[in-house]
């Protein structure tokens, strides 16, 4: 439904109904559909191409909202990812100079004496 064939189902003047009454046309454009579907279920008639278009569009509209949101949520793994593996091959050779100190450290041991009991 647009604002024309609202305007030309009212017994009023195109430019008036425009000027007037523009955002409640605009307001009617978007709930007309649902008025019309929940009087047609009231009546239990078949479903209308009208309402199959509506439907459709509802659909491919969910569709395209949920691959944006996958989209961007693999481009976001995609950077953490890249973030981890470069992270990892900067401090990769710092990681293993580490261990090569601990296992090629020499600790000499020595015994501690006792206290002294006397002392």
């Amino acid at each position: 439904m647009t604002k024309l064939s609202m305007t030309m189902a009212a017994p009023a003047a195109r430019s008036a109904a425009y000027r007037d009454h523009s955002d409640l046309m605009s307001k009617l454009k978007d709930v007309l559909p649902t008025l019309v579907h929940a009087q047609l279920d009231s009546v239990r008639r078949e479903i209308s191409v009208t309402q199959l278009t509506a439907d459709l569009e509802k659909a491919n509209n969910t569709i395209a909202e949920e691959r944006a949101r996958r989209e961007a949520a693999e481009l976001e793994l995609e950077h953490v990812a890249n973030y981890a593996r470069e992270l990892h091959w900067l401090l990769k050779p710092e990681y293993e100079a580490a261990l090569r100190e601990r296992t090629e450290k020499v600790r000499p041991l020595r015994p501690v004496p006792a206290p002294d009991p006397e002392a």
